[in-house]
């Protein structure tokens, strides 16, 4: 045994334990002594070259079967079959997460407590097959390579070793069979990628992603938004705004001596380099309308996102899983275009709805079909007797209150302004104070729930009002009448009318309960 240093001290960190100079450590077995008298003894008989058993003892002082949770964790109980060991690889191959893996595992073998192995073994494996991969990453990378370009002419690959953006700018200008330069190049402040572009593609012009920008003085900008009010919503849209290069000079210039802000260090940083960023400088090129990376950006993001690649991803494989993307986006490509060659069906009959149906995609067109819908669910009149108000009337549709608040959903115009603001308000306001805790939460349901049926019993007549005699037109939902004395209701127009103009049913009846035999008895005696 290894004598410890005496100089050193050792602490044991489960009990707390000091461990002076020149004392001998002591470790923990996994094991614990029982004083259990069961043995087996072998022996090896040399003269016929076989094993045999001399004397065995099964008297046992502790129990044998621990419970199936333990078991999994004995290495003699553990066995891994074949078939489910080369699913659980084909699973790792194909970046299965490890809950997910298990999950089909449960289904297998009907529950975790049926597992011959651990959660832990199946951890290790695919930390296994990982490291497998990345053996000879190089030499598959380039077998991989040989491969594509045996099925694709086209295909082209280039190695080297080099440490610049110089060699890989010209191994993407000779993949381009050596053609023009690019007009435009948009990248992030990297400083060598803008020195290497100079050099290799001499006729491209050089842009700044607005984004990175941006991002790059977030922190000091959010500090002038919060002392400035206002700030953000100007330097905004005056660098969103199509003006020209003067045009945006000249506005910057009164938007920073508005705030007092031109000798700050952020404000100077942008516009020094306002020219390689600023979407006023980008009019003489042609971008594609992209004063960004967002391209590039979202396919890193698909790619990630999707399950394509992981941090973990080593090169090898890396390429292959271009290969199912590109193969994937050719896949939608595909299934949009078989789409889009049936025509849209047409909302309206006007010859206008033709054209956008023609030129619009398909997604483009249900917005404009959503629009269009949506404005001519009812008819719009001005109010008259008040200013920048107005009034609906014949709605097909419920009105979103967040676009629509200020009108009136009756159809004769007749009622009073309609207070769906004032109740958003106060709707918002009880939302707000609820959420705050579980009780408030489950009280404000069991509560909203209960105002809505009570709205809705109101608004057909059926609900406490009318027990109280406030009439409510349950068709129309204004007040003062029923809706089977609404004068709009067209279930009321074969009905008779009585002196007072008020609607009668079609026997002529009368308000109120019908007459009974004897009353009928007694009428009718009186006349004869």
């Amino acid at each position: 045994m290894a004598t410890p240093d005496p100089e050193r001290t050792y602490l044991h960190v489960r009990h707390w334990d000091y461990y002076k100079p020149g004392e001998e450590r002591v470790r923990e077995k996994m094991s614990m002594r029982c004083g259990c008298k069961a043995f087996v003894k072998i022996k090896w008989n040399q003269k016929k070259d076989y094993w045999f058993f001399e004397r065995i003892r099964l008297e046992h002082n502790h129990p044998l079967h621990p419970s199936p949770t333990v078991t999994q964790f004995l290495r003699i109980q553990k066995d891994k079959d074949p078939i489910v060991m080369g699913i659980v690889d084909q699973m790792h191959r194909c970046d299965v997460s490890h809950n997910t893996t298990v999950n089909v595992l449960v289904e297998l073998y009907g529950g975790r407590q049926n597992f011959t192995f651990t959660e832990m073994d199946l951890r290790n494996r695919k930390a296994a097959n990982a490291r497998k991969e990345r053996e000879n990453d190089i030499p598959k990378l380039l077998e991989f390579f040989r491969e594509m370009k045996a099925h694709n002419e086209y295909f082209y690959y280039e190695l080297q070793q080099a440490n610049t953006f110089e060699w890989l700018f010209g191994a993407f200008k000779n993949c381009m069979s050596g053609g023009r330069d690019p007009r435009c190049i948009l990248t992030d402040q990297d400083s060598s990628m803008a020195a290497a572009i100079k050099k290799v593609f001499k006729q491209t012009q050089h842009r700044l992603c607005r984004w990175h920008m941006l991002k790059k003085y977030k922190a000091e900008l959010k500090k002038l938004y919060k002392i400035h009010d206002g700030l953000k919503i100007k330097l905004v849209t005056l660098i969103n705004h199509p003006l020209t290069p003067t045009e945006f000079e000249f506005a910057w210039n009164e938007l920073v001596d508005e705030y007092g802000i031109r000798e700050d260090d952020t404000i100077q940083g942008l516009w020094e380099s306002r020219k390689l960023w600023v979407a006023a400088n980008f009019k003489p090129l042609y971008c594609g309308r992209m004063t960004s990376t967002q391209r590039s950006e979202s396919v890193n993001k698909m790619i990630k996102g999707s399950g394509f690649t992981g941090h973990m991803t080593c090169m090898s494989k890396f390429a292959r899983r271009m290969l199912d993307f590109i193969q994937h986006t050719n896949h939608t490509a595909g299934g949009e275009t078989h789409w889009s060659q049936a025509g849209n069906w047409w909302l309206t009959l006007q010859p206008f709805d033709g054209h956008l149906s023609r030129v619009y995609t398909r997604a483009v067109y249900k917005k404009y079909r959503e629009t269009y819908i949506y404005s001519t669910a009812f008819h719009i009149d001005p109010h008259p007797n008040e200013v920048d108000v107005y009034l609906t009337r014949g709605a097909r549709t419920m009105v979103p209150w967040d676009r629509h608040d200020i009108v009136t959903l009756v159809p004769g115009c007749e009622s009073d302004q309609y207070k769906t603001k004032k109740l958003v308000k106060i709707a918002m306001a009880a939302v707000r104070a609820c959420r705050k805790t579980s009780l408030g939460f489950e009280k404000g349901c069991e509560q909203l729930s209960a105002l809505v049926e009570w709205g809705e019993s109101i608004a057909k007549g059926t609900g406490a009002s009318h027990a109280q005699g406030q009439r409510t037109c349950g068709y129309y939902g204004s007040l003062g009448h029923y809706s089977t004395g609404c004068d709009l209701n067209p279930d009321n127009i074969n009905k008779k009318r009585g002196a007072g103009g008020s609607l009668r049913s079609k026997m002529g009846r009368k308000r109120g309960r019908p007459p009974t035999k004897r009353q009928l008895e007694d009428e009718f005696n009186g006349v004869a």
